[in-house]
């Protein structure tokens, strides 16, 4: 039986810093995509739809919602 995402609720400052993350040109680039994928989930996407959107495993994405 498929396990159900977590669903994700920012502040929003916890939403800029995220944000941040993903603009900042320093930023490493593991770390601008799991904010990246953070940041979708947090607007209700699925699983799926954030693999596909980012072209990343769906693994990934579950690991970093689950965190």
């Amino acid at each position: 039986m498929p396990k159900r995402a977590i669903h994700m609720v920012l502040s929003e400052r916890e939403k800029e810093e995220v944000e941040r993350l993903t603009k900042h040109h320093r930023s490493e680039q593991q770390q601008a995509q799991r904010a990246r994928i953070v940041l979708t989930a947090a607007q209700g996407h699925s699983n799926a739809q954030i693999a596909r959107e980012l072209q990343v495993n769906m693994d990934t994405v579950r690991l970093w919602r689950d965190r």
